[in-house]
């Protein structure tokens, strides 16, 4: 999506990385590790991106409901302040959803795109990896692997951060 954007001659200004939520607590008084896990997948796609700089690119978090605080920052509000900011084109993926659901389709697809165009600005929603064919036979391979292959076919799958990567962790405030 950044390339298509930027092909178009509208690059985007800031990538918004788009997690699920989950309660605050479960994190802080249950020790989850959800938290970590997705600052890890965050750090792993930014640090490799070809069209945009790992510094213009911002994690956040989607889908809460109820009274109870979820983990931040919400989606919603990042976006409303970066184009308040001036950053008026802004990319939306969703790593959690590797399928189309509920949450990308309309909760970012449509209700955060009508939203951000109240407030003077324009989301691009970046499809979910089912719609890509080649990820579809990448996550078959996985799977497989996963399920057949040997201890070492299962590492040379995985990546990992340096220790020095959660330096850069915000914390979960």
């Amino acid at each position: 999506k950044l390339k298509e954007l930027a092909d178009a001659g509208t690059p985007a200004n800031k990538l918004v990385v788009s997690f699920h939520g989950i309660q605050k607590r479960r994190i802080i008084l249950k020790g989850d590790d959800y938290y970590q896990h997705c600052y890890e997948t965050f750090r792993l796609m930014v640090d490799r991106l070809e069209h945009t700089q790992p510094e213009d690119a911002i994690m956040t978090f989607q889908s809460r409901f109820g009274s109870e605080e979820w983990i931040t920052p919400y989606t919603d509000d990042v976006v409303e302040t970066l184009i308040n900011e001036g950053h008026k084109e802004i990319v939306v993926c969703a790593p959690s959803f590797v399928v189309d659901c509920l949450e990308t389709t309309d909760e970012l697809g449509h209700e955060l795109v009508k939203e951000a165009a109240e407030w003077g600005g324009n989301v691009h929603p970046v499809a979910c990896l089912n719609t890509d064919e080649q990820w579809c036979k990448d996550f078959a391979l996985y799977t497989y692997t996963q399920a057949e292959g040997s201890a070492q076919d299962k590492e040379n799958l995985e990546y990992a951060l340096e220790a020095t990567d959660y330096d850069q962790m915000p914390p979960l405030s």
